[in-house]
Formats: C-alpha cells, structure tokens, sequence
C-alpha cells in the first residue's frame, strides 16, 4: 500500500481547485498566479501533473503496461473528476477550456504510455539479443 502514496498524493493534488487554495491566504494566492500567470504555464501545468500521474500509475500498477485502453481510462477518470471539482468550485463551465484541458491531460499522458511502452520494448528486445547464441 506504501508505493502508492505517492500516486494518490498526486491524484489528490490534481484533483484541488486551486483557485480554492488561492483564496486560503494572500501570499497562496501571489504564488499561484506568479507561477499559472498566463495560458502556456496552465498548460506546462496540466501536461506536467498528468504526464507524472500517469508515470506512477503506470510504475506501480503493472497490469497497465499492456493495457492502454485501462491506462486512458483512468487518466480520463482523473482529468474528469479534475475539471468536475472545478466547475463545481467556479460554478459554471466554460466548455472551450475544459475541453482543451482534457485534451492537454490525455495527451500528456498517451506521451507517457508511449514512451514506457517504446523503453520497455526495446528493453526486451535487448534481452532477447543478450540471450540469443552467438554465432
């Protein structure tokens, strides 16, 4: 249960409206506008949270190494609950940005599954190499 803390820390980090958080103390709000001030910080900050859920799921949660359509899945679950908690917190949609939100997670995250999948394969490919006879 240890290993996945890191992950659910995560999650949980992921999942904080941080606008709530903003509104807890002056200097909570300074930081998170000096550091989100802009559209590609919002977006380095969605890819970055999503590509790092996605490499610990995929670290501690061995059976979505072969499962793609469960790895989306998840990561989908996620960024869903993600933008969920922030219409509620804003108390209304802007559809533009939530979808271009969830297309920034996804994609962070099929970036990660295709480079696990890539290392791992040439991982093998390696072993096979080393244990095949030399001729």
């Amino acid at each position: 249960m240890r290993k996945y803390i890191p992950l659910i820390i995560l999650v949980g980090v992921a999942l904080l409206p941080y606008g709530l958080v903003a509104q807890q103390s002056p200097a909570l709000e300074y930081l998170f506008y000096k550091v989100f001030d802009g559209l590609p910080a919002h977006i380095v900050g969605h890819a970055a949270i999503f590509a790092a859920i996605g490499t610990l799921a995929l670290k501690h949660i061995p059976a979505l190494r072969g499962r793609p359509a469960a790895y989306a899945a998840l990561i989908l679950l996620v960024a869903l609950g993600q933008e969920g908690l922030q219409v509620i917190y804003k108390g209304h949609l802007y559809l533009g940005d939530t979808l271009g939100d969830l297309l920034v997670d996804l994609i962070a995250a099929a970036a990660v599954f295709a480079t696990w999948w890539q290392a791992t394969r040439s991982v093998r490919a390696q072993q096979r190499g080393a244990a095949a006879p030399q001729q």
